[in-house]
């Protein structure tokens, strides 16, 4: 019964890990949840009963790992990566707690056998884990931003890390045998440190590459945000021109009118000033302005590169002092309307209208964007996926403008109603 039991809080510890630390989300079906974990307790229940021998480690970790690929949101082969990574790793809280405990035993500063240490080790790092999971589920925390670039190839790497502390471990225990109390809490203590070291170096390398991609893909867009400033600000150079122009022939087109009002011809003078209005309305340059240059600059570029039979709504306007970087803004925007432009450019029947709304009060803005949509989104998956063919270039769109809304305190929803996809932002004004 205590096999199966340590089996059970094994169980809750990797959820916890994979949930709370990795950040992976559970699906929202209740039935394949339900599903699995009744299997998972007909497991236990037959090895209560009958016992599955030798095998049950094999058993249960099998158990688990399909378990994981099921309930958890992602591909299988990562959902496999990440569990037996999580399997390994967990021995970075759980490695302190044993040497101690065994340490502490051999002394005689606790009196506790190998079952009472297991009992200790399981409770303490459930413990642990459960508030790192709740610290570290926080919206605004950066974790969630590091976890969530991580390679599959670290984790790989994590994996062959936690084999190899296994190996430190089956060496240490062999070098224990028949040696002094001095000498074993030496050797213990010394490859808790090797395995500690090399798990610590791993997370070291995550992060750095973590920062390498995040700093290169920033330099991309400040790149591509620059050249999208220059072209709208050479539209708007051209856009003064052209208004000195109808300045300068305005005269003569008075002159042309005066001439047919003199002459008491009314109708001549109406038909010329309707087509100095259509001439002024194809020559003028429709101007986006929502209250910052550089939201303006993005908005203009990517109405640039729409279709002429794409039809972009822009309403509202932002707060003078929202207390938001320029940086953030046009991630923001760019992302959602580039988005909503190449799901426009799929389309085969709706009329292809993309509508982004501004609303403000003292408090918040609440930004609104709307596009037809003739296929089903998986709203849950939104930023953990792409439909687009090249995956290592594309996919981080949507999960920036999460994560750069996350890290200004803001909130983010995605719905979809009937052919229209939805994004929702809203974004506490720092005045």
């Amino acid at each position: 019964m205590y096999n199966v039991m340590h089996q059970i809080v094994n169980l809750a510890e990797i959820l916890l890990w994979m949930w709370g630390i990795l950040h992976m989300e559970f699906v929202q079906s209740k039935k394949r949840i339900c599903m699995m974990a009744a299997l998972y307790a007909v497991l236990v229940l037959y090895d209560s009963m009958f016992g599955l021998g030798n095998n049950a480690i094999l058993f249960y970790l099998m158990a688990e790992a399909i378990l994981t690929v099921v309930i958890f949101q992602g591909r299988a082969g990562e959902n496999i990566l990440k569990f037996f990574f999580s399997c390994f790793y967990m021995e970075i809280f759980s490695g302190p707690i044993i040497t101690f405990l065994s340490v502490a035993a051999r002394h005689g500063w606790i009196s506790a056998g190998d079952r009472m240490q297991s009992v200790i080790l399981d409770v303490i790092l459930l413990a642990l884990l459960i508030v790192l999971a709740v610290i570290l589920r926080r919206k605004k925390s950066k974790w969630i931003f590091f976890v969530r670039n991580i390679s599959s190839v670290y984790y790989l790497a994590g994996l062959v890390v936690g084999f190899c502390s296994g190996f430190i471990d089956a060496y240490t225990r062999s070098i224990n045998v028949g040696t002094s109390v001095v000498e074993q809490d030496f050797y213990e203590i010394t490859s808790l440190v090797l395995k500690e070291f090399v798990c610590l170096f791993g997370i070291l390398l995550m992060r750095l590459d973590v920062l390498q991609k995040q700093y290169h893909r920033e330099s991309l867009e400040k790149s591509g945000y620059m050249e999208t400033s220059k072209a709208y600000y050479r539209s708007l150079k051209e856009h003064i021109r052209e208004v000195q122009r109808m300045r300068h022939d305005i005269k003569h087109h008075l002159e042309v009118l005066r001439v047919s009002l003199d002459r008491g011809e009314p109708q001549a003078a109406r038909e010329y000033l309707e087509k100095m209005e259509e001439e002024w309305e194809r020559r003028q340059l429709p101007l986006i302005d929502v209250g910052n240059e550089f939201v303006n600059a993005v908005l203009s570029g990517e109405r640039m590169k729409m279709t002429e039979d794409m039809v972009f709504v822009c309403e509202g306007c932002l707060p003078e002092n929202i207390g938001i970087s320029d940086y953030d803004l046009c991630t923001i925007f760019g992302n959602l309307v580039s988005n909503a432009r190449e799901a426009c450019l799929r389309l085969n029947n709706c009329k292809k209208v993309i509508s982004l709304q501004i609303l403000q009060n003292r408090e918040c803005v609440v930004i609104k964007l709307q596009n037809p949509c003739e296929w089903e989104v998986d709203v849950d998956r939104l930023g953990s996926m792409t439909t687009k063919k090249d995956r290592r270039e594309h996919g981080y769109g949507i999960r920036s403008v999460m994560e750069t809304v996350s890290a200004n305190g803001g909130e983010i929803s995605f719905d979809v109603s009937g052919e229209n996809f939805c994004v929702e932002l809203i974004l506490t004004v720092h005045a």
